[in-house]
């Protein structure tokens, strides 16, 4: 007898079940919303009397559920992002490496001007006949004096030549005593100084009868440094 009242119980239960997950099918039916068309959202149909869930809406699938009695429903493929976590610790700082040994000394480089200047006529010979305005520095010099005798008298001419500087680390004056009459000569001036400000540098001479002729000029030279020996 009990066992009657067990399997009616049993097949009761079961039936209630049933009813409850058709009740329940039915209003997710009706209150399915309208698909969006979005394309993370996954939309499926869930089958109450054997639990399995099967994919719609898709290039290859049913636009709804095979059957009224399966459930629609719709979930995201990818959710919200979440939180970021905490910060890592630091890491240990790495071993220190053995320092080289030091490289050879640099060349100066690009650091040397010339600052250039010659007479385009004939000159009386005189003081200051070619100045150059230079920077503070080092510097060597280098003029070449052209002269012409035009006496006209059987007269040899002479002539001496210097550069004028502050401070002269070199002596720099060069003479020519014979320059014979109507005669041209050439001869060159050379000299080196260390200014700590700017300066004028001069090209001077005196002579007698003498003529300096065109393209006579002086060279500056600014260089790194000097060592006088």
């Amino acid at each position: 007898m009990n066992d009657h009242v067990h399997l009616a119980q049993r097949a009761l239960a079961a039936g209630l079940t049933l009813a409850a997950l058709a009740a329940l099918a039915s209003t997710a039916r009706a209150q399915a919303p309208a698909p969006p068309a979005d394309p993370n959202v996954i939309w499926a149909c869930y089958v109450p009397l054997s639990g399995t869930i099967y994919r719609i809406r898709t290039t290859d699938t049913k636009e709804k559920c095979a059957s009224t009695q399966h459930v629609m429903f719709s979930f995201n493929a990818t959710g919200p992002q979440g939180p970021a976590g905490p910060a890592g610790a630091q890491g240990p700082a790495g071993p220190t490496g053995a320092t080289g040994p030091q490289g050879p000394a640099g060349t100066g480089g690009d650091g040397t001007v010339a600052y250039f200047k010659e007479t385009t006529s004939d000159v009386v010979a005189g003081p200051g006949m070619i100045a150059l305005n230079l920077p503070a520095g080092a510097y060597s010099f280098l003029a070449r004096v052209r002269v012409n005798n035009g006496s006209f008298g059987e007269n040899e001419a002479a002539i001496n030549c210097s550069i004028g500087v502050p401070g002269q680390l070199t002596p720099t004056e060069t003479s020519q005593n014979r320059i014979l009459d109507e005669g041209q000569t050439s001869f060159v001036v050379a000299g080196v100084i260390t200014a700590s400000s700017p300066f004028t540098a001069f090209l001077n001479c005196a002579g007698d009868r003498a003529t300096v002729a065109p393209h006579t000029s002086m060279i500056a030279l600014k260089i790194g440094s000097i060592v006088v020996q």
